[in-house]
């Protein structure tokens, strides 16, 4: 009688395994053919069967040594996440000292012209301005014309210097 119920859960897994795998293949014919009308339809099936199960580990205990127990990784990552945290109740108040930092400046930065259009050349002419107020596009239109100015010097660019260098450009 064993032997038989074995026999019955076997063919009854495999219908099931069969009607999956049925169905499925249904599914995948729909979104092809979906694919004409949508081509993100496909997408969108593909991320809903992905099979992909992201997960963590090993991870490096405190003697250095590779740990896969996930009892023990919770808990590694429990002390790596206590270290980099403060927890606000425990903060005293009264012992904190705010001291005031001059912020340094850098002094040892020289800049070619060939730095500064190879700047230029690798920014998108679609960029946001920078604090100069102008935008990447003309940047880019007028890239020859500014190859012709001799120096770069610090501190805000002259508008009236580079609206004359470029007035031949188009924008």
């Amino acid at each position: 009688k064993l032997e038989q119920l074995n026999k019955e859960r076997a063919t009854i897994e495999l219908l099931f395994k069969d009607n999956i795998k049925r169905e499925r293949l249904l599914q995948e014919v729909a979104a092809i053919s979906k694919i004409k009308k949508n081509p993100k339809a496909f997408f969108t099936f593909a991320k809903k069967s992905a099979k992909f199960r992201s997960s963590v580990g090993p991870l490096i205990d405190d003697d250095d040594e590779l740990e896969s127990d996930l009892v023990r990784m919770g808990d590694i990552l429990q002390r790596q996440y206590s270290r980099a945290c403060s927890n606000p109740g425990n903060v005293d108040a009264d012992n904190i000292q705010l001291t005031q930092q001059t912020p340094e400046t850098l002094t040892d930065i020289t800049l070619t012209l060939d730095d500064v259009l190879e700047a230029i050349k690798d920014t998108g002419i679609h960029s946001a301005l920078g604090p100069d107020k102008f935008p990447a596009v003309l940047l880019h239109e007028c890239r020859d014309a500014l190859s012709s100015l001799s120096s770069i010097s610090g501190g805000d660019p002259s508008t009236q210097r580079i609206s004359q260098t470029c007035s031949g450009c188009r924008v």
